[in-house]
């Protein structure tokens, strides 16, 4: 199961204090949108619906006409996003060793401590280069 929903998301500066340059974002798991459904190979178009954000509410997924959403048993995998029309669902599989070759190409993690001053306080050797690691299955629609 592949679970896309459309959330709304809004911007909170009221999470930080007056002048922080942070930016916070609340995903509104509440209320309703839509929802596309991928089980055994199709999609499935639909709705969500969550009555409030209490702890222990759970989302509902249903058709136009109030009909459970069913979801094969065992994992599921949740992508949340603004918006459906970015969303793109294609029979072919991706590339993915090339997505994977590209993005271990464009990326390089080292951690490191800043003090104020500009020292980073640690030792060349110290610091460790991270790989990241990226596992996924092609999934066909269709």
């Amino acid at each position: 199961n592949l679970v896309i929903l459309e959330v709304e998301h809004l911007n909170r500066p009221d999470l930080f204090e007056e002048g922080s340059t942070a930016a916070s974002i609340e995903i509104a798991l509440h209320g309703q949108g839509r929802v596309i459904l991928i089980r055994n190979g199709m999609a499935y178009q639909g709705y969500w619906r969550r009555e409030d954000d209490e702890v222990g509410t759970a989302i509902q997924m249903i058709y136009g006409d109030n009909t459970p959403m069913m979801m094969k048993p065992g994992r599921t995998w949740v992508s949340i996003v603004r918006g459906l029309g970015n969303v793109t669902i294609a029979e072919q599989l991706a590339d993915m060793v090339g997505t994977q070759q590209a993005i271990e190409a464009s990326i390089t993690l080292t951690p490191t401590a800043v003090d104020p001053e500009g020292d980073s306080g640690v030792s060349p050797q110290a610091t460790q280069e991270l790989t990241p690691v990226i596992t996924a299955t092609p999934y066909t629609v269709g």
